[in-house]
């Protein structure tokens, strides 16, 4: 009989042993370690004079040529031959568009170096320091103003004119 209660004791051991283990118990799932990250990528900041609108002019005086061109996406040129007198004065517009698809851009005050100060007045009009244009097609005009201060009377008299914006991306 003991014997039987031993081989009892030892069967209701072995299913309580099992029924303990066979619970269904937590599982903690860890995420460590990980990261993500986002590069800034010039390409994704894309300011340029615009290929599709007209490089423009005004102001012609009679006898004079102007040629505005866009060398390429951030070079543009112009050329003014003919002015004569005091007062001769050439408006150059140049159209700038924002083509980032996400960021807009602010336009800085336009940097102006004239080399012959004593003759001509170059001037810009616009754009204004913190002009903002829109992602995607925002856009403004570059407009500089050219004008003979001094009606030379000996010799023909030239400048060398550059204008610069800088365009600083927005988010």
């Amino acid at each position: 009989m003991k014997k039987k209660y031993g081989v009892i004791a030892i069967l209701i051991a072995i299913v309580v042993l099992g029924v303990g283990y066979a619970v269904i118990s937590n599982v903690t799932l860890n995420v460590s370690g990980s990261q993500a990250t986002v590069n800034a990528d010039q390409s994704n900041f894309v300011v340029k004079f615009d290929e599709e609108s007209t490089f423009g002019y005004s102001g012609n005086p009679v006898g004079s040529t102007v040629t505005v061109e866009r060398t390429n996406d951030t070079t543009a040129t112009f050329t003014v031959e003919g002015l004569t007198k005091e007062g001769d004065k050439v408006t150059i517009t140049y159209p700038i568009v924002n083509a980032s698809e996400t960021l807009k851009a602010s336009l800085g005050e336009p940097s102006i170096t004239n080399d012959n100060s004593e003759f001509f007045s170059v001037t810009s009009v616009s754009p204004t320091a913190g002009t903002e244009l829109a992602a995607n097609g925002g856009s403004a005009n570059l407009v500089l103003v050219v004008e003979v201060i001094k009606t030379p009377v000996v010799d023909d008299e030239t400048a060398n004119i550059t204008a610069s914006v800088v365009a600083s991306p927005v988010q």
